[in-house]
């Protein structure tokens, strides 16, 4: 202050001092103005509220390390893409070229096998259109053309230049002229393009001596000396007279042999030709290259494609190879479009610095929010909890001694819990304190469909007095249902003003449990189909459903209080008394009875009773559960009947037709016989006038004879008359026999008989005569439903339920079975079209009989068909087959139907 005061003396006399006093007015006028503001920074930051913590300035660090790391790894992702991104380009451009040079060579092999295979026959006009099949401008840019290179002696010069005039319609010289003494002379031209013109230009060169030309006389002779296509060094083709274009020349040698010559020598001598492509090498590579991978190609000294001078190798990721193409080397090296390098300013490099401080800021300021929220609920907790303390002392010995749990909670929808006893872990299986710091609220263990009913009776009454009480359900910790009785009133806090809810909750689980089993049972026993009722020890009727009632067409009051025997006859109620006399407790009684109806009808019914007994073991009556089996008995004695009708027609029907079957064959036979006899006869007397028709009457003959051979076998095996004689035969000799009689009738339909037998499939013990049938019935229908196809009878053995069966399986190619004729397949006199009997002949019995024999050989039949595809007949037999088996099927028909149609009572 005394130096303060001094300069203002000092300034005085300069008369000055007002404005120095101003400047030391507006300096405390500033401090006094960020003073407050001090103090309340000094205060955020040392008060135990408001204070940062360790926490937030934790978070903030790792927010902006984030920031720092993503920016990083923005620029290491960018180029880890552009490399990844050009590594697959690069491998795909790789394969495109060499899939691209493979096909040109393709190209140039397909004609030299053209010329090789015809060269005597082939000619201008063959070999245009031989080549145009397989060149086009858009399949093999860069492809010129295509043209023939004959080796010419000079001996036969002469003759060449004739042929080549004569092929060209003009008299053409071979130039120039060769030291050697062979000439290299293009003999056929082909442009591949799109401009006829150029076709014009290629004919100029038929009849020119390659071989004067250095560069293509040396790779002609490499080509020719290898065997293998060959290009030649870079060179300037002039195909259009203006222009010259870098170009290459590949040659494809052709020798007067199929196959390539082992040594050298004899390919020079041998060498017949070549197949020439000259190729721009602009055009060849150009289209290679894609938007993110550039391409520069050389030969040598020669570049056939470069990069774009703007393309700086170090900034671009490369790789660099030489491939071996059509025996010269290339240098091809492929470079990155997209830099890697450089600085990757874009959006990205601006939005993350930005976004990593305000995220920071944000998290610090979230993380300083939560931290001082959760400071200021512990203080104000820690002062709750003193002041609940007291009170939870005063109370919880009142609370321990009311039974059920009581609680107080809101009033609003959501019933916040603000004290409840520890009752209610009993109730519910949660601990009280989970309700009152609302880790649980009460709200959720309600069940959904009781939440309208609790909601509408407390819920929205909150008037003050108003008293409830109300039962509903709750979802239990063990997540079982609990029937819950709640009893309250809306009570006003005297502090606050706001309504609650003080009441107690009960838990009434096992009376409600009890009130719906008895539900249930009555519900069950008035709806329940049967008849049930229950009668006490004197046989009068206590309780009678629905049900019982209607059997008699009567309500079930018109039975209560009245005798129950007394609708059942005489010799019935006697059997009923003594049957429950000296039946033990708890026994049951089943028994068939007769009641009459008022109309004078009988019931049949079939009863079952047991006994109610009581807490002292005496009998109190019994309930009786009652069936009609009145329409059963009506339905099994009117089957009984027609069973026993069907035995006999069928036994009739099978009586006339082995009868008639051993009538006819009696005279067919002797038909059969003279009809051979005459056959004999004329056959000697080589009369050609009637054994044709001698031939049809002993055909006709046979063909009835089978027919009636197969009725016959029907009919034994309905009538269960069929005999059966077990031997043991070789397999392999039984298939090969069946397929030397199928041979004639398949080569007759221009078929194939296919048999598939493994030569150590061993023997069988049978009935060799009935599998021999069966096999031959589906192989003369496999043959005789295919045309021009293929038969195939294969055998194989199977396990089946640990017994060996062998599979006898009949394949062909014919016209197929449709799922809906497969239903019919198998029943005798049916075939599986109508028209198949007009077209193909034949009953239908040959199926039946094949099918009923395996069954009775303790085997089966399997079908498998496919319309317009073909069939697959299988019989699976056992390998050996006992007599107990036979007879046991052969019995199935003569067992009682009845005992399998007549239900039984349960």
């Amino acid at each position: 202050m005394e130096a303060l005061e001094q300069k203002m003396v000092q300034k005085k006399e300069g008369g000055k001092l007002e404005i120095e006093s101003s400047d030391v007015s507006k300096e405390k006028r500033n401090y006094n103005i960020f003073k407050p503001l001090l103090e309340k920074l000094k205060h955020f930051f040392t008060s135990p509220i408001t204070k940062p913590s360790w926490l937030v300035y934790t978070g903030f660090v790792i927010c902006v390390a984030l920031t720092v790391f993503l920016m990083s790894y923005t620029s290491y992702y960018h180029f880890v893409r552009v490399r990844d991104d050009f590594n697959k380009d690069a491998a795909h451009l790789r394969s495109i070229f060499h899939e691209r040079v493979a096909r040109y060579t393709n190209v140039l092999q397909a004609t030299a096998s053209l010329v090789s295979s015809h060269h005597n026959v082939l000619d201008v006009h063959h070999w245009r259109l031989y080549v145009s099949s397989l060149l086009s401008p858009e399949l093999f840019p860069g492809f010129w053309g295509i043209n023939y290179i004959e080796n010419v002696e000079e001996t036969n010069l002469e003759r060449f230049k004739k042929q080549l005039s004569q092929d060209a319609a003009k008299e053409l010289p071979v130039y120039p002229a060769s030291y050697m003494s062979s000439f290299y002379v293009i003999k056929y031209v082909y442009a591949n393009m799109a401009d006829a013109s150029y076709m014009k230009d290629f004919q100029k060169a038929l009849g020119f001596n390659v071989a004067s030309n250095e560069v293509a006389r040396n790779a002609l002779e490499l080509a020719r000396d290898t065997g293998k296509p060959t290009a030649t060094a870079p060179l300037y083709l002039v195909i259009d007279p203006a222009k010259q274009h870098l170009s290459f020349v590949v040659y494809y040698p052709i020798y007067q042999t199929e196959e390539i010559p082992k040594d050298v020598k004899e390919r020079r001598r041998l060498i017949k030709g070549w197949i020439s492509a000259p190729i721009h090498a602009k055009y060849f590579l150009q289209d290679l290259a894609t938007d993110s991978v550039k391409l520069e190609v050389r030969d040598g000294s020669w570049t056939f494609v470069s990069f774009n001078p703007s393309l700086e190798k170090h900034n671009h990721i490369s790789q660099k190879g030489n491939y071996t193409v059509w025996g010269r080397t290339w240098s091809v090296e492929m470079r990155a479009t997209g830099s890697t390098t450089e600085p990757f300013y874009n959006i990205s490099y601006i939005l993350i610095p930005i976004l990593g401080f305000l995220l920071s800021a944000a998290v610090a300021f979230v993380l300083w929010s939560l931290t001082t929220t959760r400071r200021r609920a512990q203080a104000l907790a820690k002062k709750m909890s003193d002041d609940l303390r007291v009170s939870e002392m005063k109370n919880r010995a009142i609370l321990e001694n009311v039974p059920g749990a009581m609680f107080r909670c809101s009033a609003h929808i959501n019933w916040q819990m603000e004290f409840v006893s520890d009752a209610i872990e009993l109730i519910t299986g949660y601990e009280a304190i989970l309700f009152t710091t609302q880790q649980k609220a009460y709200s959720d263990i309600l069940f959904e469909m009781d939440i309208p009913l609790v909601e509408k009776t407390i819920g929205l009454s909150s008037t003050p007095g108003h008293s409830y009480d109300l039962e509903y359900r709750i979802r239990h910790k063990d997540h079982s249902l609990r029937w819950i009785s709640e009893r309250g009133r809306v009570v006003v806090d005297p502090g606050t003003g706001l309504p609650h809810l003080m009441g107690t909750l009960f838990d009434v689980t096992e009376r409600k449990r009890r009130e719906a089993d008895v539900r249930s049972l009555t519900t069950a026993l008035q709806n329940a189909v049967e008849g049930i009722l229950f009668v006490d020890r004197d046989f009068t009727c206590r309780t009678v459903n629905e049900s019982y009632a209607a059997l008699f067409d009567k309500l079930p009051g018109a039975f209560i209080h009245t005798s129950w025997l007394r609708t059942f006859i005489q010799e019935d109620q006697e059997r009923i008394i003594s049957l429950c006399r000296n039946a033990a407790p708890y026994d049951r009684i089943t028994l068939d009875v007769r009641a009459l109806q008022d109309s004078g009808e009988f019931l049949h019914l079939y009863l079952v009773m047991i006994s109610a007994v009581d807490d002292e073991g005496e009998v109190e009556g019994y309930y009786c559960f009652v069936r009609d089996m009145t329409q059963r008995i009506k339905e099994e004695e009117a089957l009984a009947v027609a069973v026993e009708e069907a035995k006999r027609a069928n036994k009739t029907k099978s009586e006339f037709l082995a009868t008639m079957s051993h009538e006819l064959r009696t005279p067919l036979n002797a038909i059969i016989g003279y009809s051979e006899m005459l056959i004999e006869e004329v056959e000697d007397l080589e009369d050609k006038s009637i054994e044709e028709d001698l031939k049809k009457i002993n055909g006709a003959g046979r063909h009835l004879l089978e027919l009636i051979n197969d009725i016959l076998d029907v009919s034994k095996l309905e009538a269960g008359k069929t005999t059966y004689y077990f031997e043991k035969f070789d397999i392999k000799q039984m298939v090969k026999g069946i397929g030397d009689l199928m041979l004639p009738a398949a080569s007759k339909n221009s078929n194939k008989f296919v048999v598939d037998c493994p030569t150590d499939i061993g023997e069988m013990y049978s009935d060799y005569t009935k599998v021999r049938q069966g096999l031959f019935n589906l192989a003369s229908n496999a043959v005789k439903f295919t045309h021009e196809g293929t038969v195939t009878l294969r055998v194989g053995p199977i396990i089946h339920d640990k017994r060996e069966f062998l599979a006898f399986s009949v394949q062909d190619t014919g016209c197929g079975i449709t799922p809906e004729q497969l239903e019919n397949l198998f029943q005798p006199f049916v075939q599986a079209d109508s028209s198949t009997t007009r077209q193909y002949g034949g009953t239908g019995l040959g199926l039946t009989i094949t099918k009923r024999f395996c069954e009775a050989l303790g085997g089966s039949v399997e079908v498998e068909s496919q319309k317009d595809v073909g069939s697959t007949f299988t019989l699976l037999l056992p390998r050996i087959t006992s007599n107990t088996v036979v007879e046991t099927l052969s019995r199935k028909d003569d067992q009682d139907p009845k005992k399998d149609l007549i239900p039984k009572i349960a």
